[in-house]
């Protein structure tokens, strides 16, 4: 049986799996894995644990390849006001998305109207 136990540490989190049949031959596992999450400013850390938990315990976020994929997002709080550096930021990378996007749609129609007119 693989057993998963959080503990609270000075900076973060230790996470231990203990699975007492190791690939299926009864052999004895242990291994732990300490999370710094009180010093991580830009919450890379808090979400490497939480992906890492969320592959340990089997739950499937999806994939690439999936239409419905499960992430974790850092964003502005509700009531955040931002400064204009940081709207500007966000402006910017809204608009390389949407440029992806955009090309990324042309390019589907364009192979969508090559099969259409060689059949």
């Amino acid at each position: 049986m693989v057993s998963i136990s959080l503990e609270l540490a000075d900076n973060g989190v230790i996470k231990t799996i203990k699975d007492d049949n190791y690939n299926g031959a009864g052999e004895l596992y242990e291994g732990k894995r300490v999370f710094e999450i009180d010093v991580d400013p830009t919450h890379e850390k808090k979400l490497e644990f939480i992906y890492s938990l969320c592959r340990d315990l089997g739950l499937d976020l999806g994939n690439d390849f999936s239409n419905n994929v499960l992430k974790f997002d850092i964003g502005w709080g509700n009531d955040y006001n931002p400064t204009v550096d940081e709207l500007e930021k966000k402006v910017n990378l809204m608009k390389a998305e949407m440029k992806l996007l955009t090309s990324t749609l042309k390019n589907i129609k364009e192979k969508d109207t090559s099969k259409v007119s060689s059949k």
